[in-house]
């Protein structure tokens, strides 16, 4: 259902009109006036059917795929046992997980509301929150049809970021801070080019968590924080009282060609020394946390939509 302007999932399709009456509920008109509406699809459904298919081909696996797991305990007792299936039967159920994993709550939010700084606003937050509870509600009404626990997963998707937002361009044409900026935010995270302070990023991030048990994680972009160990051990206490799963991202690339340390710059090309210009992979260490792991983007490029994300990050102090 919009809750702008009201169109239900199988209504038949029509467009919003700039002439149509204020929303109950936020009291504007619809942002996407112009844009045709269209019936849309169960996608919890098609998710949970992508979820039963993956799954499935793990039941159906080899035990030599994982010998750790099936072969030498790590499962419990390989005795007696011929397939993957066994691991999960009777009281065995719902040891692992399956996640359905969702990005962009930044862009969904601004689609909605037409507003970019939406987080400031306690009714859109709310709608934020009732879009992740409707997608918990759907994993436990999808718990019987697994063998495994269903989880929501928030995901920085280091791919899919790239490519859902231009399949979304191609369909929907480019829509102002929806999808024009060549990727989808990170999860539920607060984008990435948006200006703040690290305690208030990490405070608006954690109220969040609590819907995305199958996995999230937290970071603040700093410069070098050597020469600032106070800053460093704030912005801990305060994860750590507030998060799970945290990360400080601070530049630390080096170029072996000039001896400079600090952080390189990147254009079209690549990466490139901001002292001598070297831009061979081999004269120089460039790391990058590319969602919750970290990176050797100078020798391995991501995707364009995760590097323009990359590229996008502002410094929180």
């Amino acid at each position: 259902l919009c809750e702008l302007c009201g169109r239900g999932r199988d209504e038949a399709p029509r467009s919003c009109s700039q002439n149509q009456p204020a929303s109950p509920t936020f009291g504007r008109t619809c942002p996407s006036a112009s844009l045709p509406h269209r019936a849309a699809p169960d996608l919890s459904a098609v998710s949970s059917s992508s979820a039963i298919f993956g799954e499935d081909g793990i039941l159906k696996s080899d035990l030599e795929a994982a010998p750790i797991l099936y072969t030498q305990g790590g499962l419990g007792d390989p005795t007696g046992k011929t397939s993957v299936r066994q691991f999960y039967d009777g009281s065995n159920k719902k040891r692992s997980s399956i996640s359905l994993g969702y990005i962009g709550i930044h862009n969904a939010m601004v689609a909605l509301t037409g507003v970019e700084d939406w987080q400031s606003d306690s009714n859109f937050v709310a709608l934020s929150h009732k879009i992740l509870t409707r997608f918990s509600r759907k994993a436990s009404e999808a718990q019987d049809d697994f063998v495994s626990y269903v989880s929501v997963y928030a995901t920085p998707s280091e791919s899919l970021c790239d490519r859902f937002a231009r399949l979304d361009v191609q369909e929907f044409g480019s829509i102002e801070g929806v999808n024009d900026k060549g990727y989808y935010e990170n999860s539920f995270h607060f984008p990435s080019d948006r200006h703040t302070d690290p305690i208030s990023k990490i405070q608006f991030e954690a109220q969040y968590p609590s819907s995305s048990r199958g996995g999230f994680m937290h970071y603040v972009e700093a410069p070098n924080l050597h020469g600032n160990p106070d800053a460093f051990e704030a912005i801990w206490d305060t994860a750590f009282d507030k998060l799970c799963y945290f990360g400080i991202n601070s530049p630390a690339d080096s170029c072996f060609a000039c001896g400079f340390k600090g952080e390189f710059n990147c254009d079209d090309q690549g990466y490139f020394c901001p002292s001598c210009n070297n831009r061979d992979e081999k004269k120089a260490s460039v790391v990058r946390r590319l969602c919750g792991y970290l990176g050797s983007p100078m020798s391995r490029p991501v995707v364009h939509g995760k590097q323009e994300e990359i590229n996008s990050r502002v410094k929180h102090l």
